[in-house]
């Protein structure tokens, strides 16, 4: 990675550039991290049961967290409409993360439009990703339970 700041000559105070985590992989997140997937909920768009949902499927991306979580969700827009970026997923998949106690979220990965060819592939494009988020809401209390 190269990250480079060049300063105008004349400006009026100093620039600064914080980075708040780095997160290093040598190898496809998809084959490292698949083996622990959430199971039966995550469903590849391009199986049968997903038929039906071809619109849908551009505001879902997945979630990397610390480099070895593997979840999913959806990008949401706010009330404004104001374009910002929220992104709604399940309360097991930010782990100690607290919209009130522990909000960082930078170690967090999104890809979006990470899409398999076929219904048994299990690997897709990462060449769009974001990277960190901050917790805004969240709740740990189970609302359902499947029977």
């Amino acid at each position: 990675m190269t990250l480079e700041y060049v300063e105008p000559a004349a400006v009026e105070f100093a620039g600064e550039v914080v980075l708040a985590v780095i997160v290093h992989g040598y190898r496809s997140h998809a084959s490292a991290i698949l083996p622990q997937a959430a199971g039966s909920c995550n469903v590849n768009i391009n199986c049968p049961e997903a038929a039906g949902w071809e619109n849908q499927k551009r505001s879902v991306a997945r979630l990397i967290m610390n480099g070895n979580t593997l979840c999913t969700g959806t990008l949401i827009n706010n009330t404004r409409n104001g374009d910002k970026p929220y992104f709604m997923t399940a309360n097991h998949c930010i782990g100690s993360l607290d919209a009130l106690s522990n909000a960082d979220a930078s170690g967090c990965v999104f890809y979006s439009n990470f899409e398999s060819a076929s219904c048994a592939g299990t690997s897709g494009p990462e060449t769009q990703t974001t990277a960190g988020a901050t917790v805004r809401a969240n709740n740990s209390a189970v609302i359902y339970k499947s029977p």
